[in-house]
């Protein structure tokens, strides 16, 4: 089991365990191109996570305790193997990066006509495409094989990859659907979940917008939905939110921005329902929020039953 005790303090909190210590000193050093290899030894999208990381490594860093880094686990022989990867997303395209290095014969399947899965759906000014490119094609360079446009159960079936003599199969499909809100009125004309209005965003579909928007939701995801809803034409754009100012997840410049965008946040506020009439959205009805966590520091909101409209 891997415990804090077996990484430095900064390496613990990263969720692939990026040596930060090492390549920060490579890097004080000069040793830049030595400093991305380190990356890249857990981490195949050095280029994005520049741009999106949380960098929770800085939060736990404790330099003056750390004399030096751990030693880097042994190279292990060759596997040889030929395995197939479903899905071009992060998850599949960084065990594709693994295993070719490994010695694997990898081939990636992808259903879209590009790589990069929801990374694709975050707005171009947070992730430029270059470095997004730029991370792919270093995984592809290490041997992958990038088939796109082929989707599992329509071109190729998993029973067609074990009968072409492949060893594994890896489902990386991801999770592009979301769940929705449990509230009166989702599913209307215009009252949608983020992820698949993000995706015809950046598919290019046609989005049927109007010109006040409400975003329910206080992360970095809703912040990128009222950010684009903005940058789309809408005149009003709300992000509403059961977290108090204080207590949103989103990063706080992220939260900055959107502000200066002319973006209003709604603190401490819930989705009670959503009046239609018409097949059009009227009112949207909220509930304040007196408490977001309970004693034991559980998600658990109260709220103040009087509702009000937005």
């Amino acid at each position: 089991m891997v415990t804090s005790a077996t990484h430095a303090p900064c390496e613990f909190p990263c969720p692939v365990r990026t040596d930060a210590g090492r390549y920060a000193r490579l890097i004080a050093d000069g040793l830049y191109e030595e400093a991305c290899e380190v990356i890249v030894r857990t981490n195949p999208f050095p280029a994005v996570c520049a741009y999106i990381c949380q960098r929770p490594c800085e939060a736990a860093c404790r330099r003056s305790d750390v004399d030096a880094p751990p030693v880097s686990p042994a190279e292990g022989e060759p596997v040889r193997a030929r395995v197939a990867v479903v899905g071009a997303g992060p998850a599949g395209l960084a065990a594709a990066f693994e295993l070719a290095r490994a010695g694997c014969t990898v081939k990636v399947l992808e259903r879209l006509d590009v790589p990069g899965g929801m990374l694709n759906v975050i707005p171009r000014y947070r992730l430029p495409l270059e470095a997004l490119q730029a991370d792919v094609e270093r995984i592809l360079s290490a041997g992958v094989e990038l088939h796109c446009g082929t989707e599992i159960g329509r071109e190729v079936t998993v029973s067609d990859l074990f009968q072409r003599a492949y060893d594994a199969v890896i489902a990386a499909t991801g999770l592009s659907r979301s769940r929705g809100i449990a509230v009166p009125g989702f599913g209307a004309r215009r009252f949608t979940a983020a992820i698949p209005w993000m995706t015809d965003v950046w598919l290019g579909n046609k989005v049927d917008l109007g010109e006040r928007v409400a975003v329910i939701g206080g992360g970095n995801v809703a912040v990128d939905v009222a950010r684009t809803a903005r940058r789309l034409g809408a005149e009003k754009v709300c992000l509403i939110c059961v977290e108090s100012r204080e207590e949103m997840p989103a990063e706080p410049h992220e939260l900055e921005l959107a502000q200066a965008e002319g973006i209003e946040i709604v603190p401490s506020s819930a989705l009670k329902r959503v009046v239609n009439r018409d097949g059009r959205i009227a009112m949207v009805e909220l509930m304040s929020v007196v408490a977001v966590f309970d004693q034991e520091g559980r998600f658990n909101p109260e709220y103040d039953p009087p509702a009000f409209a937005l």
